[in-house]
């Protein structure tokens, strides 16, 4: 709206004797400078001299400074200062004082801040990693105990981290970055040598580490290590997304995401290849045999990362350094109020029955004939025969 009160426009009657006051100069003497008088100092440099003061005269009344500045209302060289931004389109800031001119901005109305619209969500991640026997060790390195049921690596091998886990783990930091902050706690169930995975997951920037070690935990199936992760989960209380390699690769089952997401009633999407965080919603791209598919999620809920998610950073030495210093808490079964017989064998979902390494057996047959179009008639009976074709 434009203001109300128009500038003067300029002519001579604005100069004349009556309508301004005498502007003569009095005929008293300025007022010499003061001389400065030495102060007890130790300082060597020499002093400024101090300015003279200024002649003091009484305070102007309204009338005489209306009467000086006949051309602004009273109502706008009273109005106190007013400071405008715009956010929207950022300008150098526009003032409005008592003693300067209006600006043409601050007759507009201050734009509202958007910094509290913009305010950025924390966000408290969940991330389960596994460690295992290096899946690119040679078959032949292995033993199968047929007695006891189970793979026995041979001696020298080192324990990994399961080549899905990182995936997820580098999925909840850019979360944790895109969301101005938040906190990342990485959970590992397994023996002893299992912190070496949390290490890692420090190392590329998680804040916490948990390990669950317990000797019941040995020889668990999959939905008793799901029933202990959600009771894991449970105590460290609130969270907003719980992430997970796809797989473990040692044995490729990938069937815990959804045992934790069924235990805590939350949803489960897998095979992610992508995850952003929408008006309080998960959305995540996943993985299709011929494609691609986009679905949403209301939080918190489970999601399993694949490793068409992207490579992972790469942990520096600094930061390797100050990982292997954090303290990793461990909890036992009793600690997560899980009872023996719940990990026990009776107990177990999965019955293995058998874990044997299959015999292959070759066998190899000559077809004999005069003509190869009569060799080709006959392999075609044959494979025809055997339902191969």
């Amino acid at each position: 709206m434009p203001p109300s009160w128009q500038p003067p426009v300029p002519s001579a009657s604005r100069c004349s004797k009556t309508a301004s006051p005498p502007c003569s100069p009095t005929k008293s003497a300025a007022p010499s400078a003061p001389s400065i008088s030495p102060r007890s100092s130790s300082s060597p440099w020499p002093r400024h001299a101090q300015r003279p003061s200024a002649p003091t005269s009484p305070p102007a009344s309204p009338a005489d400074e209306e009467a000086r500045r006949p051309g602004r209302p009273p109502t706008a060289r009273h109005a106190p200062a007013r400071c405008v931004r715009n956010f929207t389109n950022p300008r150098p800031v526009v003032l409005s004082l008592r003693s300067g001119h209006a600006a043409s901005q601050a007759s507009n109305p201050p734009a509202p801040c958007r910094c509290a619209q913009e305010a950025r969500v924390r966000v408290n991640i969940i991330v389960c990693v596994k460690q295992i026997p290096d899946p690119e060790t040679p078959a032949s390195s292995f033993r199968v105990d047929e007695a006891a049921k189970k793979v026995v690596p041979a001696q020298g091998i080192p324990p990994v981290v399961n080549p899905y886990d990182p995936q997820a783990t580098e999925a909840a930091l850019r979360l944790k970055e895109a969301a101005g902050g938040g906190k990342v706690t990485v959970i590992s169930l397994g023996p002893e040598s299992a912190r070496d995975a949390i290490k890692h997951a420090l190392a590329m920037g998680a804040d916490e580490g948990i390990l669950l070690n317990d000797p019941g935990f040995e020889g668990i199936d999959n939905f008793q290590t799901a029933v202990a992760l959600a009771k894991a989960i449970e105590k460290v209380g609130q969270y907003d997304l719980i992430l997970m390699g796809r797989a473990a690769a040692d044995w490729d089952m990938g069937v815990v995401p959804m045992g934790v997401a069924t235990l805590l009633g939350i949803p489960c999407v897998s095979i992610a290849k992508a995850i952003e965080r929408v008006d309080g919603k998960v959305r995540v791209t996943r993985v299709l045999d011929d494609g691609f598919q986009t679905v949403e999620a209301p939080l918190p809920a489970v999601v399993s990362v694949s490793n068409e998610f992207g490579e992972p950073r790469y942990p520096q030495l600094r930061q390797i350094m100050l990982a292997a210093k954090k303290t990793v808490q461990v909890w036992n079964a009793a600690d997560l109020g899980l009872s023996p017989d719940q990990l026990g064998e009776g107990n177990r979902w999965l019955k293995l029955e058998a874990l044997y390494v299959p015999k292959v057996e070759s066998k190899v047959e000559i077809i004999e004939a005069d003509t190869p179009e009569e060799k080709a008639r006959i392999l075609a009976q044959k494979l025809r025969a055997d339902k191969l074709i």
